[in-house]
């Protein structure tokens, strides 16, 4: 397993896409969302989803959100992929293969691994939250009682204060 996370890690690629991953978790209702995120090459925003789900920690749907992402980038073809996530400890895992993590995110997780596999290249990635508000928006959205929702090129409004905000974070600029 470790030849394979040592590939993952020193790979360095011109992605065809990234998808940014998040989860908001309530610990009285086991209740979680996640919000994903599809950037083109240039940064900007292509599609999302926001999916409520089960979940026994906060940790747990962190996994469950990457999994989501890394199944969504597989299923629409895509070859060389990044996903970034502000899990610090999911992308640890995923990169050097401890981490400080449940047996059930670790299960999660390796199958993401084997997924990742499918791919040409593949690489995790830890950002800060101020590089994640838009997934963070999404997952929030699908915790506090919104409906599951895939948008592809036109986000829904209530992201686009976050969108323009993460524009300045990312240095993305909209295309005419």
């Amino acid at each position: 397993m470790s030849n394979i996370l040592t590939a993952l890690e020193k790979i360095d690629i011109d992605a065809d896409e990234s998808f940014n991953i998040d989860a908001s978790f309530k610990s009285y209702e086991s209740k979680a969302g996640i919000g994903m995120l599809l950037r083109d090459e240039t940064g900007l925003c292509r599609a999302g989803r926001s999916i409520t789900i089960w979940a026994g920690t906060a940790e747990q749907a962190e996994g469950l959100a990457l999994h989501s992402a890394v199944t969504w980038a597989r299923e629409l073809g895509y070859l060389q992929v990044i996903f970034e996530g502000d899990s610090k400890s999911i992308m640890d895992y995923l990169n050097h293969g401890f981490a400080d993590i449940g047996w059930r995110t670790k299960n999660i997780l390796d199958e993401c691994l084997i997924i990742a596999k499918s791919f040409n290249c593949c690489k995790f990635g830890f950002v800060y939250r101020t590089a994640n508000c838009v997934a963070d928006c999404l997952a929030k959205k699908a915790c506090n009682g919104g409906q599951d929702d895939s948008w592809t090129l036109n986000p829904p409004p209530f992201l686009f204060d976050a969108l323009n905000s993460d524009l300045t974070v990312t240095g993305a600029r909209p295309t005419r």
